[in-house]
């Protein structure tokens, strides 16, 4: 590879990652969840001590046993004391799911190059908005890529011999449990696991082999949980089964899971541009000049979703078997999805399901590829519309910037900082729940 095109693709790859860890870096930063899961940092750099919990359950008023969180967010402000410290370690970790995730999509797809993959991949409005921000669910894309990275391989029709069979099921495992002290949507991905032993149901011994290596991959992040069971007894991870209770009336969501799961994929942006339809208003009015992005990323999502069906339904039986395959997993995430929340009491918001985006992009990529085609002029029109993503993207981020700065981290920076410089966390942010449920202060 010539040295000038090397320079320019890392100068391409850093110049992305800049813009997605400013782009988090004005998101919404006050809101109880994201201060909440700040704390956790500021706790670990004052006290230096153990975190015994993550995120907090709001629902039931407890936490999420374990260290990983605690330690993801407070890490960084030991290598830099800065208030920003904890966003650029989630972007980096956040980019190099991506990276990974579009170097798979071009071992399948080899005439797209790795760069417009990349710019794909990270211009989506949902893996902008939901990666890029300290926040829990947003430390989730990165164990997602590689739990569904393992599970293609370990699919014969999709495998591209990455990753051996054996190791696999161990990074599946190693992926569960990491997510499961991140976030409470974990359960989504055992349906995925149970159908990869169906994959080797005729081979019992390897099923077997598989299931060990499955459950030793479990057991490693789950050792950051043990000092919390030592100090808080076994009540401190069965307390989250709280969440869990037959609930029917989330059958009633089945439509919008759909919808959902197809949008991940899609440039959904009007969604994130204000709670209400008066803030989304504001927003643009502050920003005339997205009016034609929101309108064309609407309609773009609309005919994309559309597109998708037709792509997968026309000729179905002189479809690949490949191709099938993809679309049955997607109907089969769908149906898992929505049968695993009629045993939850909480309803599947859109967070929820943030952990099967890896798919959705995986699902929807068939079908941008079978629109191109062989077409040089369609493939330019793809490369095309990530580009104005990607500008799109920019003008909102710096409209956030300019007209609406008490949102972002920014509004009181000063404040982050003496907490920083002093060591006091509480003068940010006063825990909750931490002497609910049995539990005594943390610290």
């Amino acid at each position: 590879m010539p040295r000038s095109h090397i320079f320019f693709t890392s100068l391409f790859l850093i110049g992305l990652l800049g813009f997605r860890i400013f782009y988090g870096l004005n998101l919404d930063f006050w809101n109880d969840d994201e201060r909440h899961v700040y704390l956790l940092g500021l706790e670990l750099l004052s006290f230096e001590r153990w975190p015994y919990w993550g995120a907090d359950i709001v629902h039931n008023g407890t936490q999420i046993p374990g260290a990983l969180q605690g330690l993801l967010v407070g890490l960084p402000f030991f290598v830099a004391k800065i208030p920003e410290a904890p966003f650029v370690l989630l972007n980096l970790l956040s980019f190099a799911a991506i990276l990974l995730f579009a170097s798979y999509l071009k071992k399948h797809y080899s005439k797209y190059s790795l760069l417009t993959l990349v710019a794909w991949i990270s211009s989506l409005p949902w893996t902008l908005e939901i990666s890029t921000h300290v926040y829990n669910p947003s430390y989730l894309l990165l164990p997602s890529v590689i739990f569904f990275l393992s599970f293609f391989e370990s699919v014969p029709l999709f495998r591209q011999g990455w990753i051996r069979g054996w190791l696999a099921f161990f990074l599946m495992g190693l992926a569960i449990g990491t997510i499961a002290q991140l976030h409470l949507s974990w359960p989504l991905l055992l349906p995925f696991v149970l159908l990869s032993g169906w994959f080797l149901r005729k081979d019992w011994q390897a099923t077997l082999k598989q299931g060990l290596l499955f459950l030793l991959g479990l057991a490693l992040p789950s050792l950051l949980i043990i000092p919390t069971i030592v100090t808080y007894g076994t009540q401190s991870v069965f307390q989250i089964g709280e969440q869990s209770g037959w609930n029917l009336s989330n059958l009633t969501f089945v439509f919008h899971n759909l919808v959902r799961l197809l949008c991940y994929a899609s440039y959904e942006s009007y969604l994130f541009l204000g709670e209400t339809f008066q803030e989304k208003k504001e927003f643009i009015t502050a920003g005339v000049y997205l009016l034609p992005f929101v309108a064309g990323a609407s309609i773009l999502t609309v005919g994309q979703v559309s597109y998708f069906f037709y792509s997968y339904l026309r000729h179905w039986g002189r479809q690949a078997s490949k191709v099938r395959l993809t679309f049955f997993l997607f109907l089969f995430s769908w149906v898992a999805a929505s049968l695993t929340f009629v045993v939850s009491s909480r309803p599947p918001v859109s967070r929820n399901l943030y952990l099967l985006v890896p798919l959705m992009l995986w699902c929807m990529f068939y079908s941008i590829d079978h629109f191109v085609g062989d077409s040089r002029g369609r493939r330019l029109f793809f490369q095309v519309v990530v580009g104005l993503s990607v500008i799109f993207h920019g003008l909102v981020t710096a409209n956030r910037y300019f007209h609406f700065p008490t949102h972002s981290l920014y509004a009181n920076r000063e404040l982050l900082s003496s907490c920083l410089e002093q060591r006091d966390p509480y003068r940010f942010e006063i825990p909750r729940y931490r002497e609910k449920k049995g539990q005594t202060p943390i610290f």
